[in-house]
């Protein structure tokens, strides 16, 4: 069980720790109003928990919990991002509410609006009933709005837009599963995607004749939106940190997938956008071209190391830095997309060591600075070099393969 805190700032489970009313199933936050001297702690079912997402789903059990000792305490193992409420009391809600509008809050609550309530607002009836508003009925809308002024949000799209036909200017949204609030910070990718700026909204406003307003939109823009589309992004994401790989600075010459798209972006992107290794060299491997498809695939495939990450370089051109963990030695194997030879560093020992890996980034970076040849030619033991023989051999893979496993001991 868990106590929360309702709020007009949002939902508080501990007595620092808020998640606004935009990230929860509640309609938008200007529709209605929670009371601000009110004492709202009720307890709550945990019903699921996502731990990818931070999705916390919950469903209330006790509007007037006596001991609140546990709200004070709380401090959940993962973090709460994003609330979904089910089965409210309706009765209990209004209790809180100085403003509000039922049919928003249908889905939420289990105990339907009477006919007989009206939206209210600071105490009053919205409309009293004298007159009907004009309004009354469906009415069929079709749009377009920039892509700029939807909101990402868990679980839907948010925009403001005004109607001037039915003289309404409302927030909206348009709900689907896949959609996360860090999808704000690649919206250049939708465009991308979409082949345009605008998503197209489509549906029915409906008006009660007190006026209050039901919203049943779709976009085929925002339903394009699933884990094959989200893959299509992550690809287009890879493609570009590739061409236009971010500033080197001296010292670095190795980037893990953590930090392959860093400066593309100024926030984290998150478990669903963030790319894997396995993302990266599976893009790489797709484009048309690549000349070393066989040995990249065989190195991630059979040698690398699995407990180890596989890095990357961005310079002189784009590669894979492999781990091999041998029976006496341990092995760095540095394979550039299109390349014509494999480098193979070898350090005694079975085990990984750091100064090692700071060795190998050392002589990439001296490499990206003076050239390949000029390290070559001037090179120690612990180094190798496997070329990927051509001539008449119709397949030199299986040469390839037997001298790079030759080294690996």
């Amino acid at each position: 069980m868990i106590i929360l805190r309702l709020t007009p700032r949002g939902i508080y489970y501990n007595p620092t720790a808020c998640i606004p009313w935009g990230n929860t199933n509640f309609p938008p936050a200007s529709t209605f109003g929670i009371v601000e001297q009110t004492e709202a702690y009720w307890a709550f079912e945990q019903l699921s928990f996502d731990k990818k997402t931070g999705r916390l789903e919950v469903q209330p059990v006790d509007y007037e919990p006596r001991d609140l000792t546990s709200f004070r305490e709380q401090r959940p193992k993962y973090p709460i991002r994003s609330l979904v409420f089910r089965d409210i009391d309706w009765f209990e809600l209004k209790k809180i509410l100085y403003k509000y509008s039922p049919a928003l809050f249908e889905g939420i609550t289990r105990q339907p609006e009477a006919p007989s309530d009206a939206a209210r607002f600071g105490g009053m009836d919205k409309y009293p009933g004298k007159v009907p508003d004009k309004r009354a009925g469906s009415h069929k809308v079709d749009f377009s709005i920039s892509l700029k002024k939807v909101t990402f949000k868990y679980g839907y799209v948010e925009f403001e837009k005004p109607l001037p036909n039915l003289k309404l200017r409302e927030v909206m949204r348009i709900e689907n599963s896949f959609i996360l609030p860090e999808f704000e910070f690649i919206k250049p990718y939708f465009f991308k995607v979409f082949g345009k700026k605008t998503i197209q909204v489509r549906g029915r406003i409906l008006f009660s004749e007190r006026g209050e307003t039901t919203h049943q939109l779709n976009s085929p823009e925002i339903a394009m939106i699933d884990e094959q589309f989200l893959a299509g992004i992550k690809k287009i994401m890879i493609e570009d940190a590739v061409k236009k790989p971010q500033i080197i600075t001296v010292d670095k010459g190795l980037f893990t997938e953590d930090d392959f798209l860093e400066g593309l972006h100024d926030e984290k992107l998150g478990d669903t956008l963030s790319p894997s290794e396995q993302d990266i060299l599976n893009t790489l491997l797709d484009a048309k071209g690549v000349r070393n498809r066989k040995q990249l695939e065989y190195l991630a495939g059979k040698i690398q190391t699995s407990s180890e990450k596989i890095r990357f370089t961005l310079n002189p051109n784009f590669g894979f830095l492999f781990f091999h963990q041998g029976e006496r030695n341990t092995h760095y194997i540095w394979e550039l997309i299109n390349s014509h030879a494999t480098y193979v560093w070898t350090f005694p020992g079975s085990k990984p060591m750091p100064g090692h890996l700071k060795k190998v980034e050392e002589i990439i970076n001296f490499i990206r600075i003076n050239g390949r040849t000029a390290y070559v030619d001037n090179v120690d033991e612990i180094f190798h070099k496997v070329i990927h023989r051509g001539g008449q051999l119709k397949d030199a893979f299986p040469r390839w393969r037997h001298e790079l496993n030759a080294l690996l001991t």
